[in-house]
């Protein structure tokens, strides 16, 4: 999946690594002064997922969740809070897994692979909260997430479609 010019030096990786994890932090930022669009909590458009699903295609799996990580902890330590760390990690966590999954299946369009990485990263958060306020109650947000999960994925899927196809067309 990576391109070989994008892997090929150290330094170049580290640095379109600092250049995501950047546009990640700034596409958090803006989301978090936005007002919830859908009165269900925890369900965002996840913009800054636009930046880590790029670095997905340009520089792999495993930068792509040093990139996600680095992008939870700074949002939580400049305009989050811990508890919303801890659920945006969960989440983050079942969404790179089921990419890192799914990455290997190169048929997969980046709008299939982000609404499958949105409604993980839902299923994740919720699986969360409910170990978190002990209750299981809370699996009748399942539905909501899962929509919203999709829908949002599919939304950031369709903003990087057109991204990676020409950054295919300038790698070769």
């Amino acid at each position: 999946m990576p391109t070989p010019s994008a892997t090929d030096r150290p330094a170049k990786k580290v640095a379109y690594g600092a250049l995501f994890t950047a546009l990640a932090l700034i596409f958090s930022y803006i989301e978090s002064l936005l007002p919830p669009f859908v009165p269900v909590p925890g369900i965002k458009l996840g913009l800054a997922n636009a930046a880590v699903t790029l670095a997905l295609y340009l520089l792999g799996v495993r930068q792509a969740i040093c990139i996600n990580v680095a992008r939870i902890a700074l949002a939580a330590l400049l305009f989050g809070n811990p508890t919303a760390m801890l659920y945006s990690l969960c989440g983050a966590a079942l969404s790179m897994a089921s990419i890192a999954l799914l990455a290997k299946k190169s048929t997969l369009s980046p709008v299939a692979l982000c609404a499958a990485s949105g409604a993980a990263h839902n299923i994740g958060q919720l699986i969360c909260a409910m170990a978190v306020l002990h209750s299981v109650g809370l699996i009748y947000y399942l539905p909501a997430l899962l929509l919203g999960g999709v829908l949002a994925g599919m939304s950031v899927g369709l903003i990087c479609a057109p991204v990676i196809v020409r950054i295919r067309k300038v790698k070769k």
